[in-house]
């Protein structure tokens, strides 16, 4: 589980959007739940992701966090003809930020 303790100490400051979405675009390649919104089964390029803090609540003990991420999937072809392609992707991610520990969590919402 990742910790976010810049966003953390950043919380409920006006550089928080700023500091957390830093703070995700440079987590491990794979931290993201991206694969799991796949919609083509393809490979998640970690080259080109981008997002946007949609919300941010202060709950008692944690942050809850909504984010979209842009992500682009690399899918491969059927046969020997089809060349690989390339497919925009969006999905909504919930975060949720321990007060305490600055440990992340990840859900994948609907919206």
């Amino acid at each position: 589980m990742p910790t976010l303790k810049k966003s953390l100490l950043s919380w409920p400051g006006d550089d928080f959007k700023q500091v957390l979405k830093q703070e995700l675009l440079s987590l491990k390649p794979g931290t993201l739940p991206l694969q799991q919104a796949s919609t083509q089964g393809g490979y998640i390029n970690q080259t080109q992701i981008d997002l946007t803090i949609l919300s941010a609540a202060d709950k008692q003990t944690e942050i809850i966090v909504r984010a979209g991420i842009f992500f682009t999937e690399t899918v491969g072809g059927c046969n020997c003809d089809d060349d690989p392609f390339e497919a925009p992707a969006y999905c909504v991610v919930q975060l949720t930020i321990n007060k305490t520990t600055a440990c992340c969590g990840f859900t994948l919402v609907d919206d």
